[in-house]
């Protein structure tokens, strides 16, 4: 509906990445000066609530499982090493295993996550070009056909808000019932999926 159109995930990626990036001490790459995209003007001081809300809520998942999710990240990269195409379907075999058993707030709040993780990593070791694949990978992933249906389905990105808001301190990502399986647990799969895929 016309309601939906009122986030674009292009800036909610960019957004969340450059705040992931900066938390991790990277800047954001500069944009090359082919960018057909005008900055915007005057961007609003403070981020919208939805914004504000996934920085938050990506940041707890970190502090609670930060480690784990370092760990998937090195993994990842390695798995990744193949070149452009070769990272696009690695990419994109994450966000299948990531959503293989359906989506909800948590996966997607997973998702986000281990892009900015995987952005910073990438950034860190100079390659720049990657964290656009990263991004581009993430916005794909929120304008997927299931992930647009089931946002639109589940009351939209303002749901998300209201429910991270109003959710009893501690309790949002008691993994179980936000995710329907522990978070790592679905890492763990894709972790188990990528080796499985190591002969090709």
């Amino acid at each position: 509906g016309a309601m939906a159109a009122a986030y674009n995930s292009r800036d909610l990626v960019e957004d969340f990445l450059r705040y992931k990036l900066l938390g991790r001490g990277v800047a954001w790459p500069q944009r090359r000066a082919n960018d057909v995209r005008a900055p915007r003007p005057d961007p609003p001081v403070a981020p919208p609530r939805l914004q504000a809300v996934l920085r938050s809520a990506s940041d707890e998942l970190e502090r609670l499982h930060g480690n784990e999710l370092s760990a998937q990240v090195t993994v990842l990269r390695l798995r990744g090493n193949g070149g452009g195409a070769a990272r696009r379907r690695h990419l994109t075999a994450i966000r299948e295993e990531l959503f293989r058993d359906g989506v909800n707030w948590g996966r997607i709040v997973t998702m986000m996550e281990l892009g900015g993780a995987l952005s910073a990593a990438a950034a860190k070791s100079g390659d720049e070009g990657q964290v656009d694949d990263i991004a581009s990978w993430m916005e794909e992933s929120l304008d997927s056909p299931s992930l647009r249906r089931w946002i639109h389905d589940n009351g939209g990105w303002d749901a998300f808000v209201e429910l991270y808001e109003s959710r009893p301190t501690d309790s949002f990502w008691s993994l179980r019932t936000v995710l329907g399986l522990v978070v790592l647990g679905a890492v763990g799969v894709i972790l188990g999926f990528l080796f499985s895929q190591k002969q090709n």
